[in-house]
């Protein structure tokens, strides 16, 4: 059995691994684009999560998340928005996330204080607590108009917040 390094394990080698681990293999790799640093965690040979950016050069962003990445000549589906990606990010606006996308972990966008609009594709089905807690700027979510769950708080403290389904 391989250890963890930043080779990537197949499939199978994956799966035993977490087996013997009893928890999920991640690894963290940076991707840049022109206004910032996006941060992927690798959850699996085909899936990954965004975890955030750094470096950010623009000030009034719109985070425009891309539906897949390609990391050392493998493409990644981003399935996830991983717990605390984006927490506190003073810089971002405006939100869209793609199609690919199944859920937002808690404390996803929390407290980021300039977010004013957020739209959430049809795929997403999961809205962890506090997800856009704190948000005081938030004035619209766009949901999808299927079944989501939304757990507790995660629109707490968005006095201007307006949301709507399609």
């Amino acid at each position: 059995m391989k250890m963890m390094t930043n080779e990537m394990m197949t499939n199978e080698e994956l799966a035993e691994f977490e087996k013997e681990n009893e928890f999920q293999v991640y690894k963290t790799m940076y991707v840049s684009y022109p206004e910032y640093n996006m941060i992927y965690m690798l959850k699996s040979p085909k899936t990954c999560a965004v975890n955030g950016i750094k470096e950010v050069t623009n000030k009034n962003l719109h985070l425009d998340i891309p539906a897949s990445v390609e990391i050392e000549g493998n493409t990644y589906w981003v399935n996830e928005i991983f717990e605390e990606g984006f927490w506190d990010n003073g810089s971002i606006e405006t939100v869209t996330i793609p199609d690919t996308v199944t859920r937002i972990d808690r404390g996803a966008f929390q407290g980021c204080h300039n977010l004013k609009s957020v739209y959430i594709p049809d795929s997403v089905t999961l809205i962890e607590e506090i997800a856009f807690a704190s948000c005081d700027s938030l004035e619209s979510v766009s949901l999808p108009g299927g079944d989501i769950e939304l757990e507790d708080e995660c629109f707490d403290d968005c006095p201007l917040l307006t949301i709507t389904r399609r």
